[in-house]
């Protein structure tokens, strides 16, 4: 058969080989027969043949987008793609305008998941797969998918244009354009060709070789350090003051890669005296060089989409710094964004706070943070949020910004400064963005050392270069970051412990009390009636006898007509069903499983920004693991039963009248016990309310403005799926929540602020109220774990 036409160069495509004229539109019916069956065409040209048909995808959508009445395709994938001739054809239905902001973000993710089928020929299922498996896509295109996360169609567009303006080129022998400047910074010894074969290239038969070339490279790139760093051996008995630096940031930003980076600092002062044959590091390394896994834990030891550090620790490393010794403890912290879920970011914060708490001061707290981050996604906000929210503010005298996998950006912070000065200005966080501030590292000689470790024949004369280069400007900032945290007013650390615990429980105590207050109203109403009855029964001179009662709450549990979908950890209700519970106990163990996994899929998380989070629920943002279907409810009701205690007093008394005394004395003190708890829970919750606004680090106010936009949208989406009323009564109620905060008013002047021990205070006053006390106890046992007081093992590490 006569070659076909191949598919004609549209919207700035690459065009294709000639030996590929038979991979055309004309002969496949789907878009996906494109990239099947075709194994002369290397990863190169097939990266080039994603970005041609992506960019047509794209630029078919937009006409749509712009067409008068606007025309979309609400999902898409190479299945559902048809071809017609160099065109190709999309399923295409008129909609509103007020929508398309909607359909264009799912288009993008659509585009996002075709990108990595297309290019690895493997089905993903799911795009919130792609944070787990966009690594194995060569850089151009992960930045596409990386985009399309986050930014507008005419950004993803203009990418895919840049992208595609170049012919592909066959992989050249030297390794400099996939180890040297123009590679993307945070992957430098990463395979963007996991599954081509190893080319030929100048190799060095052994170690030594390496080292020597390394030597010479730093001779060549040595640059003038301002301040001088050196390795220094300093006994543990000798006395010296500890240098403290927290290390905390988003997983995979580069921490543990930094602490060996540290290490190799505090054993060696030039690169020919590393041992490169046989080099230990305290942290373990891994990633992926040219297919081959390169790793000190062996393949497969990494915790797939988790943070490899799991636990706080120590690292204790000695210098000299301008000719002094200085000890610097570092502490490794597991990352922000943990795929396994907001649970294990709040746990793992929980154990951080922990672990701080077995240091008295902390001199510097170093965020860590990528230096191409253009635009601050919903999610990168959450992470520092997060961080600096569970932090008591006075640690931003001791905050400083490092910047890792900088050689990509010349050692600078790239585009992330600007974003982050927009951020940190517009949400008052007063932290200067100066240069004293501010630190660029890359740990580019780590990875070659383990690299050269294990097939020094892998390595060349360029990686050398970039890795020397890597090693002095490293060496640099660390000398220059430890002289300015040096300087520093150290931080308490029992101020940011006892902070975040006192923050924890205000919290919670702001949620609870309310619900106990009105508990408590109803109760002395009650008794305010029973006492009235007491009184008319005195004065018509009745019998005390047999009336000697008190009314007590029942409950009982009573068959629901509907299943319920209910969260085991925070004991809310997720979800109604229309599920007859009748139906539900009718079925067999195989049927009930079914059931049950269609209302766990019913609340699943399905956010854009929280793509990662598929295996939560959207309404509590608890693992849908922990949902459990339910099939009764408990029910209440009063019930007058005797008052043991009354009844014996009445017992002792001589007479009638002293019967009737006795009664209305204890009713009375009973309501005053209840006057008295009532005025104690308004008195705190005014007290913690004020407390949690003025600490906040996001304003109520902006929180209330984007739980109403979240509700806006939520009803908007209601259009494409189903939605139950459950979702939008629970943002209901934390708009009211937050409502509640802003309203509430201050227990002092506009001028005052509610400090640490007066909450502690009201807390301490809440336990020992009556009727409300053990429950109050119960929620501020929160802080048992890093309170020295109560944890013998927390003060014995920090007498240490």
């Amino acid at each position: 058969m006569p070659p076909t036409k191949p598919p004609s160069r549209t919207g700035g495509a690459p065009p294709t080989r000639t030996s590929q004229t038979a991979i055309t539109a004309e002969s496949y019916p789907t878009l996906r027969t494109v990239f099947v069956g075709n194994a002369d065409v290397t990863l190169p040209e097939r990266e080039g043949l994603v970005l041609m048909w992506a960019t047509r995808i794209l630029r078919k959508l937009k006409e749509g987008y712009d067409s008068n009445p606007p025309v979309c395709c609400t999902t898409f994938s190479l299945d559902t793609i048809t071809l017609k001739g160099d065109e190709i054809d999309l399923r295409l239905r008129s909609l509103p305008d007020r929508y398309l902001s909607q359909i264009q973000d799912d288009n993008l993710r659509s585009l996002a998941v075709l990108i990595y089928e297309a290019y690895t020929g493997k089905r993903l299922i799911g795009y919130g797969k792609l944070r787990e498996y966009r690594r194995q896509l060569p850089d151009k295109l992960q930045k596409c998918v990386e985009k399309c996360g986050h930014a507008t169609v005419d950004e993803v567009l203009e990418k895919l244009d840049s992208s595609s303006g170049k012919q592909p080129k066959r992989r050249s022998n030297s390794k400099h354009a996939a180890f040297g400047a123009n590679r993307s910074s945070d992957c430098a010894l990463k395979s963007h060709e996991p599954d081509a074969p190893l080319l030929s290239r100048p190799a060095f038969s052994s170690a030594a070789e390496v080292s020597n070339a390394l030597a010479e490279a730093s001779a060549a790139r040595r640059v003038v350090e301002h301040t001088t760093l050196r390795p220094m051996s300093i006994p543990p008995t000798t006395p010296i003051g500890e240098l403290s630096i927290l290390l905390i940031g988003e997983s995979g930003v580069g921490k543990s890669i930094l602490i060996n980076m540290f290490a190799l600092c505090s054993r060696f002062s030039e690169l020919r005296e590393i041992p490169l044959a046989n080099m230990s590091w305290p942290t373990p390394v891994h990633f992926a060089f040219d297919g081959v896994e390169v790793s000190t834990k062996g393949v497969g030891a990494k915790i797939l989409g988790g943070s490899d550090t799991q636990v706080s620790q120590d690292y204790r490393f000695d210098y000299a710094l301008d000719g002094s010794p200085i000890r610097v403890c570092v502490i490794d912290t597991p990352g922000m964004g943990d795929t396994r879920g907001l649970e294990k970011d709040a746990e793992n914060m929980r154990n951080i706070i922990k672990h701080l708490s077995q240091h008295r001061a902390l001199h510097g707290v170093c965020f860590l943070l990528k230096p191409n981050d253009s635009r601050f996604t919903v999610f990168l906000k959450y992470c520092i949020e997060e961080l600096l929210k569970h932090f008591h503010k006075n640690i931003l005298d001791n905050v400083v910004i490092g910047f890792t996998h900088t050689r990509g950006t010349l050692y600078r912070p790239g585009d992330t400064l600007p974003s982050l000065k927009s951020y940190f200005s517009s949400n008052g966080i007063n932290l200067p963005l100066e240069r004293e501030t501010l630190y660029c590292f890359d740990s580019e000689i780590v990875r070659l050392i383990t690299l050269c470790s294990q097939n020094a024949g892998l390595i060349t004369n360029e990686m050398c270069s970039v890795s020397a280069e890597s090693w002095h400007k490293t060496r640099e900032e660390l000398a220059r970051m430890f002289g300015y945290i040096s300087k520093l007013t150290p931080h308490n650390v029992k101020e940011t412990v006892d902070f975040d615990v006192t923050l924890r429980v205000s919290e919670e105590l702001v949620r609870k009390l309310p619900e106990l207050l009105a508990d408590l109203k109803n109760e002395k109403k009650e008794m305010k009636e029973a006492r009235g009855y007491l009184e008319d029964l005195r004065k018509g001179k009745q019998l005390l006898e047999g009336r000697v009662q008190v009314s007590k709450r029942i409950s009982e549990d009573r068959d629901l007509k509907y299943l319920r979908l209910r969260c085991v950890a925070c004991r809310r209700t997720c979800y109604n069903s229309d599920c007859l519970v009748a139906n539900y106990k009718a079925a067999n163990l195989y049927g009930k499983m079914q059931i049950k996994d269609k209302l766990r899929e019913r609340v699943r998380c399905k956010d854009k920004w929280y793509f990662i989070y598929q295996n939560l629920c959207e309404r509590c943002w608890h693992s849908l693991s922990s949902h459990e279907v339910v099939l009764t409810e408990k029910s209440f009701y009063n019930k007058m039963v005797e008052d043991e205690d009354v009844k014996k007093k009445l017992a002792e008394c001589k007479s009638e009248e002293q019967e009737f005394n006795t009664l209305l004395e204890e009713s009375k003190k009973r309501i005053d016990s209840y006057t008295r708890a009532c005025a104690t829970i308004n008195k705190a919750l005014q007290v913690c309310r004020q407390f949690l606004v003025e600490n906040s680090i996001i304003d109520p106010q902006q929180q209330l403005k984007n739980l109403q936009h979240r509700l806006e949208e939520m009803r908007n989406h209601a259009i494409y799926e189903s939605t139950d009323s459950t979702a939008e009564a629970q943002i209901q109620s934390e708009i009211k929540y937050y409502e509640s905060m802003i309203a509430a008013p201050g227990t002092n002047s506009a001028t005052s602020r509610v400090s640490l021990e007066t909450v502690q205070h009201c807390i301490e006053t809440l336990k020992r109220t009556d009727f409300i006390g053990e429950i109050v106890s119960k929620i501020a046992s929160l802080e048992d774990d890093t309170n020295p007081t109560t944890n013998p093992d927390v003060q014995a590490r920090r007498d240490k």
